[in-house]
């Protein structure tokens, strides 16, 4: 009997000590598998979140060309603006007729201004559309017109930018006194000569003066009395950026 009963303990102690040993890996898994069990070092893994950057823009960070602090430029001129007005005549017909009548139509019309215009908002648009400093553009404007948009030369140029009627007509300015016109044209302009002369300003600028014709056939700034001064005046008036 005293034989049996060891044999007995021996097998339930081995069966239990085999329970033990096989509950091992399960208790391995959860915590790799990073669920809570019980205590501080079973927590679950977070995953890491994708971090986010902001930058912050630095406290004396330059101004470009674009948002320049250029002051407003007021001219004495006349100026077109399109305005979306309802077509009413048409409208008060049919319901004379006693049909039923939807919201208005609407058509486009040009009114004519006049008054005082800022021009800064032109140079700035007209610049930034054809890659040019505003404070040049400015600068052109100044020598050539002393912002007269009325200007008219003894040779025929007229407007802002003084734009001749030939030079006006193949850049699809039909109106070189109206201040948006010229400024679109003259732009358009002084960037073909800055592409025609390699981005040199001071032949684009003898060029907008005499014709690029006079400065290929020179081989740089004619010997014009006329247009070396132009383009001193022009160069003092882009760098001092306004200033006298």
């Amino acid at each position: 009997m005293n034989l049996v009963r060891t044999l007995v303990l021996a097998l339930i102690l081995a069966g239990l000590s085999g329970t033990a040993v096989r509950a091992m890996p399960v208790t391995q898994d959860l915590e790799s598998s990073g669920e809570r069990l019980s205590g501080p070092l079973m927590a679950p893994v977070e995953s890491a979140e994708p971090e986010t950057v902001v930058a912050e823009a630095a406290p004396n960070e330059s101004r470009t060309a674009t948002s320049s602090d250029m002051p407003p430029i007021f001219v004495q001129s006349s100026w077109v603006e399109y305005q979306r007005v309802p077509v009413e005549h048409r409208r008060r017909s049919l319901a004379s007729r006693g049909a039923q009548v939807a919201s208005a139509p609407y058509k486009t019309v040009a009114v004519r201004r006049h008054g005082k215009l800022d021009i800064t908002p032109l140079i700035l648009k007209y610049a930034r559309k054809h890659r040019l400093d505003p404070w040049l553009v400015r600068g052109v404007i100044q020598v050539e017109s002393a912002f007269n948009p009325h200007a008219r030369s003894y040779a025929g140029a007229g407007g802002l930018m003084q734009l001749m009627p030939g030079t006006a007509a193949g850049l699809g300015c039909r109106n070189v006194f109206d201040p948006e016109a010229n400024i679109a044209a003259g732009t358009r302009y002084l960037r073909m000569m800055l592409d025609r002369f390699g981005g040199r300003t001071e032949l684009a600028i003898a060029a907008y003066n005499a014709g690029p014709g006079n400065v290929s056939r020179h081989g740089g700034i004619p010997p014009f009395a006329e247009t070396r001064n132009y383009v001193v005046k022009v160069t003092r008036a882009w760098q001092r950026r306004g200033g006298r």
